[in-house]
């Protein structure tokens, strides 16, 4: 009987040490396909980078064969990035990030996050908001339209696995939320302020590889106050940026 709950008693032990290991994720390595849980311990200090390599930047798409890209002193100002009046019409406002080279994150292991909102729209009826991952080998994108009226250009794509017509992706996202889009041993989903909202099965065949481009895009003038890639794996950030800089990209990697 002691041995019985001796045993027991280690058994608890090991459970709560589980949980508590679970509850205080470790830090990602941002230039790594794969990110484990076990890399530093908890109580180190993440080390940040700032990236001086890449920027963002900003362009418009709709009926005109061309539109200007907008560079990051035009684009970020006031804690916020949004693209600047044009005069013209367009129909969606991008706003984009390329991956430095040296970094090799794999889109399959990360989640994507923006707190934005989309309350003013571009002289067209709705207000989509857009998150993608483009990556060497794949492309995922999910694609939120406001209005039950344009439910068939609701989608969720990565690779050749594409859903459309989701009742789950009409949101209007007039005030500020924050939309994550997870990958996960092939699997994705997509959160608004952490409930999960819809979630499929993409498999290997449709691997984004490692990530290329970060894209936020919006059916009008939509507003972006940060944001940023995580690990899907410790939930730690990769790297980040508040947009708080007035005109200046401030890319912050983590180490």
């Amino acid at each position: 009987m002691p041995n019985r709950l001796l045993l027991l008693a280690g058994l608890a032990t090991i459970v709560f040490a589980s949980c508590q290991k679970e509850v205080t994720p470790k830090p990602a390595i941002a230039n790594s396909t794969t990110t484990s849980e076990n890399n530093n311990d908890a109580t180190e200090a993440i080390s940040s980078t700032l990236d001086t390599t890449n920027k963002w930047y900003g362009t418009y798409q709709g009926f005109f064969k061309t539109y200007p890209v907008i560079q990051d002193d035009a684009l970020i100002a006031n804690g916020v990035a949004q693209l600047p009046y044009l005069d013209r019409q367009f129909s969606y406002s991008y706003i984009y990030y390329d991956i430095p080279a040296k970094y090799n994150i794999s889109g399959d292991s990360i989640a994507l996050e923006a707190r934005l909102k989309n309350p003013i729209t571009s002289g067209f009826s709705d207000y989509d908001v857009i998150l993608q991952i483009i990556g060497a080998q794949h492309t995922a994108e999910v694609h939120f339209v406001a209005e039950p009226a344009f439910s068939q250009y609701a989608s969720y794509s990565v690779g050749n696995v594409s859903h459309t017509g989701i009742n789950e992706l009409i949101y209007y996202f007039g005030g500020f939320r924050t939309i994550k889009l997870a990958q996960k041993k092939y699997y994705t989903a997509v959160y608004i302020n952490d409930v999960e909202v819809y979630k499929f099965r993409y498999g290997a065949q449709n691997s984004i590889g490692r990530v290329k481009t970060i894209g936020i895009g919006f059916k009008g003038y939509g507003i972006c106050t940060s944001a940023g890639v995580k690990s899907s794996y410790s939930y730690q950030p990769i790297f980040s940026d508040n947009f708080n800089t007035d005109g200046q990209s401030n890319i912050l990697y983590y180490f």
